[in-house]
């Protein structure tokens, strides 16, 4: 999990750290620089945990990825900018 760093009225950002991840699935984590191309749409979720149990929180779509040598960077739209058909309002 990646903690927001920052954010605007319209836009979620996380920078990416890679001393703080952990290869959950035991496959090895994606080399520094890896094309993070292709996650545009992805849900952005938050962990909640409430009355004893865990769970997720959508609070956005993915709409970038940056990888630019050891700068990595995931900006999402916010939950609530997402329309009824799916689209993105402004």
């Amino acid at each position: 999990m990646v903690p927001l760093t920052s954010h605007t009225d319209y836009q979620l950002y996380c920078q990416l750290d890679r001393d703080s991840r952990v290869d959950v699935r035991g496959l090895g984590l994606p080399p520094e620089g890896y094309d993070l191309g292709g996650v545009s749409g992805g849900p952005m979720l938050q962990p909640v945990y409430r009355d004893r149990v865990w769970g997720w929180r959508l609070v956005g779509a993915l709409s970038e990825a940056v990888s630019a040598g050891s700068f990595e960077r995931v900006t999402a739209v916010r939950a609530h900018f997402i329309l009824p058909d799916g689209r993105i309002s402004r």
